[in-house]
């Protein structure tokens, strides 16, 4: 036990000067008290979880005494995971905030973003992607609100597409991304390519394969076109189209002398092959060039599949 020589927060003082056999004695009661430390140290109270409810987290420690809860600036979200889903309908849960679904099921898939029975925090993000062939249809659940935007409808708009729902206030989520325009069109995404079959300066001349180019996609075709920056003085402007040598039109488009268009030919052209492989070798001949016909381009346009 140490001695004191004055009285204090410590108790009771000797009330002189110590003697000294009575100082070396608290030098060793100190260095005794030292020693043990440094031979046989306390095992520390470490972290052992990290708890989160909402926008809150609680610090659990070894012997199960906590620190906390404290607020967060905003909702803490997990990493991005990856989860495929096979199913026809699809409830997350607030265990899988910031989860990327990809739903494989090609009868498409029914998300309901529902805030029962357990609420997502404020901020909440969740992405879907629709790995199928029909699209995901979107649900706010009982009480719940889905912003779109306005043009749009609550499903994925095709093979391929990215919706995400953000929670912006209680029983409300944002939803926006690759969705459906108003009207359906059952996920099929518009497809327009524009391919120059000359320059614009040299009188075009007939020929095969004028213009030849790969599909950047599968297409299903619903209209074509061909346009000039000079229309021919004299005589009709014919164009065919040809996929892997063959071509995809019955009959050929037109130009009419003295027009720049297709679209006012008096033959319109008939599309006999409407379906375009993703990747397909296109060329672009030229059976008859007119008069004095300048800058040729060639339009396809369709969905893609």
């Amino acid at each position: 036990m140490i001695t004191y020589r004055t009285s204090g927060a410590w108790g009771a003082g000797k009330g002189s000067n110590l003697t000294p056999a009575e100082v070396d004695d608290n030098f060793y009661d100190l260095d005794g008290r030292v020693t043990e430390l440094e031979d046989n140290p306390p095992s520390p109270n470490q972290i052992a979880d990290i708890t989160q409810s909402g926008n809150q987290i609680t610090i659990v420690m070894d012997d199960a005494s906590t620190f906390g809860p404290f607020t967060l600036p905003r909702s803490l979200s997990r990493p991005s995971i990856t989860t495929v889903v096979t199913g026809l309908e699809l409830t997350p849960d607030t265990t899988q905030i910031g989860c990327y679904f990809r739903c494989t099921n090609n009868s498409g898939c029914e998300v309901t973003i529902s805030d029962v029975p357990s609420a997502f925090p404020i901020d909440s993000e969740l992405y879907f992607r629709q790995a199928g062939n029909e699209q995901l249809s979107f649900d706010p659940g009982v009480g719940g609100t889905l912003n779109i935007p306005t043009g749009y409808n609550a499903f994925s708009a095709g093979k391929g597409a990215v919706v995400i729902a953000k929670k912006v206030a209680d029983l409300v989520w944002d939803l926006f991304g690759d969705l459906e325009p108003t009207g359906g069109g059952g996920g099929a995404t518009p497809f327009e390519l524009i391919v120059a079959a000359s320059d614009e300066t040299t009188d075009i001349t007939t020929g095969t394969a004028k213009a030849t180019f790969r599909m950047p996609a599968g297409v299903t075709l619903t209209a074509v076109r061909a346009s000039l920056t000079t229309a021919s003085s004299a005589g009709v402007v014919t164009v065919d189209i040809n996929e892997g040598g063959s071509s995809i039109l019955s009959t050929k488009l037109t130009i009419d002398a003295g027009e720049k268009t297709s679209t006012t030919a008096a033959t319109p052209a008939v599309i006999s092959d409407a379906s375009l492989a993703d990747d397909a070798e296109i060329t672009i001949d030229i059976d008859t060039a007119g008069t004095g016909a300048k800058g040729l381009k060639v339009v396809l346009i369709g969905t893609r599949t």
